[in-house]
């Protein structure tokens, strides 16, 4: 790992939709090193779901926000080549891709590991935002209690909205990594 490598004792880590997941899976493997998670419109919130109602959400959103895109060149000039490689396989065999992706996440529920993440003293927000059609905000409102997270923030946009309008969501974050901070901070002197 590289922060065994590097000798880096604690990270933040802020992660986004299914990367989310990820970073949950990293937290659990060595929660030692993970001092906060930010997750941003995460996967593995929505309870119960099918993978082909999650794949329709998504297909519709993502259809959604290339035309939106296409609109704002600006924006998506600045989309990271490795999306528009993703975006370029979604066109080639959309179903697939999406079904794909479905099968895994719709399997994948992170309730437990953020409630015992918690216990372990990483602390934990969630930043979702008000246009979300992959993971609607309600579904996970539903799922995730305040209790079971430090910090739940609302912002207008996306599902993708960080990785296309990043300086929308960059001060949502900061505020979030603050506030864990101190968190941490009154805890410590305690």
């Amino acid at each position: 790992m590289v922060l065994k490598h590097k000798d880096i004792p604690k990270v933040d880590v802020v992660a986004h939709s299914q990367g989310c997941i990820n970073a949950v899976i990293a937290a659990l493997e060595e929660p030692d090193k993970i001092r906060n998670l930010v997750l941003v419109n995460p996967a593995g919130l929505m309870g119960a779901d099918t993978v082909f109602a999650l794949a329709l959400r998504s297909a519709k959103s993502n259809l959604q926000e290339q035309a939106k895109l296409k609109r704002h060149k600006w924006a998506h000039a600045r989309a990271t080549p490795g999306m528009h490689e993703s975006d370029l396989n979604v066109t080639k065999h959309p179903a697939k891709a999406y079904l794909a992706s479905a099968l895994g996440i719709s399997r994948t529920n992170i309730k437990e590991a953020l409630g015992l993440l918690g216990e372990l003293g990483v602390g934990i927000s969630i930043i979702h935002t008000t246009e979300d059609e992959t993971f609607p905000l309600q579904d996970v409102e539903k799922t995730i209690k305040d209790s079971e997270v430090d910090g739940f923030y609302i912002i207008p946009g996306s599902h993708n909205e960080v990785l296309y309008y990043p300086e929308n969501v960059a001060p949502t974050i900061i505020k979030a990594l603050r506030t864990l901070e101190a968190r941490s901070n009154i805890k410590k002197e305690r």
